[in-house]
């Protein structure tokens, strides 16, 4: 017999194959003086094909011999621990025991919590937070008070709403309560730090129902907003069904209520499109806002012009004017349009596009948003050194000279501008 001597055991019905090398790896074992040479005790029986029969729990064998082959105990969970230490004592394995020990005395502070039917895992130092709670004195070490139940898998049941729970684990953590929780949301909470007695926290909670006196909940067609009742006026109230949680319900288009909140509270209208401000006006309109509808309409005045752009090829660079359509005191847009573009063709050639930006050509285009682009031949030919501004003065007293009839061609500012024009 060597120490490389290759030993056959069956565990419990279960076959293992190691050398006594391995067996003897704890001096002190059962093990060990199961399988040293010329030891006195030897297993419970030599099997009739020369294998060593031991009457324990194969599964957990397997992972002591895997310790003594490789010094090191793979991840088991707390019950696992637990069944291993049993075997681990009857072998008499002093390493693999301090082992177990250090890694149940670090699972004893993970506390894994089977609240409702959720599951959480957190550590006792978190549970202690206030002390003087259900939850401090629950998860205290040697506490005579525990959980409603522990589960077979060493985890604690606790018959409580799971959401709510969240939301106390993590004020736990954090030392702090999430800012965005509503009345009601809040209202449910206290009865629930109340059945745990976390004062610290039911501090907080009244602390923010006392400020929620005066906060507004607002569902506006399934979307919810949070004010105060000294932002929001009474205009807006009137259009408003309470629900049975306290908040108002408003049948009306979200996102234009959102820019009118903001409005309420910063005394500022956003940059908005025409088309935006027109749906705005709507809903500005329906809620008796006489404040916002002045600066809507006022903006609205402001976008009533005509754009005018210029590419000068020669300096690179794009010229851009812009006045009132006012200015043009009712001249038709497309004697407008053709003046500016064709000039000397007469004939129309426009089209709408998402994009108003082309080089130009002998073309124009118009966008949606009364963009005009001069047709570059006809200012770089006829008009220079006339600059974009000056051009388009010049031909608007003509335009509105002649629409009234009061211009002849020796009356013209610019002979020019009559030569051009073909209407």
């Amino acid at each position: 017999m060597s120490y490389n001597d290759v030993i056959e055991l069956n565990v419990g019905g279960t076959r293992f194959v190691t050398t006594r090398q391995t067996l003897l790896k704890e001096s002190q074992s059962v093990l060990a003086k199961m399988f040293e040479i010329d030891s006195p005790l030897q297993p419970a029986a030599m099997l009739k094909d020369g294998s060593y029969f031991i009457d324990r729990d194969p599964k957990f064998f397997e992972i002591i011999l895997n310790f003594l082959r490789n010094d090191k105990l793979e991840d088991l969970s707390k019950t696992e621990l637990k069944n291993l230490k049993i075997e681990a004592s009857y072998f008499m394995l002093e390493n693999l025991l301090i082992i177990i020990n250090e890694r149940l005395d670090n699972l004893n502070d993970v506390i894994e919590l089977i609240v409702g039917d959720t599951r959480y895992v957190t550590t006792r130092q978190t549970l202690l937070k206030e002390p003087q709670s259900v939850l401090g004195k629950m998860f205290e070490k040697d506490s005579p008070i525990q959980p409603d139940a522990m589960l077979k898998d060493g985890s604690y049941f606790i018959d409580r709403d799971p959401k709510k729970f969240e939301m106390i684990l993590n004020y736990l953590r954090e030392d702090e309560l999430a800012d965005d929780l509503s009345k009601t949301e809040l209202k449910n909470l206290k009865i629930e730090a109340s059945y745990f007695k976390l004062e610290n926290l039911l501090s907080i909670i009244n602390e923010r129902l006392d400020n929620h006196k005066d906060v507004v909940e607002l569902i506006v067609s399934g979307t919810r907003f949070v004010t105060t009742t000294q932002i929001l006026p009474q205009s807006v109230l009137q259009t408003a069904a309470m629900l049975k949680d306290g908040s108002y319900f408003i049948d009306r288009d979200p996102k234009f209520f959102e820019i009118i909140l903001n409005f309420l509270r910063n005394d500022k209208l956003e940059d908005l499109s025409k088309t935006e401000l027109k749906n705005l006006k709507i809903e500005a309109s329906y809620f008796m806002l006489e404040n916002l509808l002045i600066i809507i309409n006022e903006r609205l005045n402001n976008l009533e012009v005509y754009r005018f752009r210029y590419w000068n090829e020669q300096e690179k660079q794009e010229f851009n004017y812009s006045v009132k359509k006012s200015y043009f005191k009712g001249v038709p847009l497309h004697v407008i349009i053709n003046f500016f573009t064709e000039g000397l063709t007469g004939s129309f050639r426009g089209y709408n596009c998402k994009d108003p930006f082309q080089p130009f050509g002998t073309h124009f285009v118009i966008s949606h948003d009364d963009i005009i682009h001069i047709n570059k031949p006809l200012l770089e030919n006829f008009f220079w050194p006339l600059n974009i501004k000056e051009y388009i003065e010049e031909a608007r007293n003509f335009l509105v000279a002649e629409m009234k009839g009061k211009h002849s061609k020796n009356q013209l500012p610019s002979n020019r501008i009559y030569n051009l024009l073909k209407f």
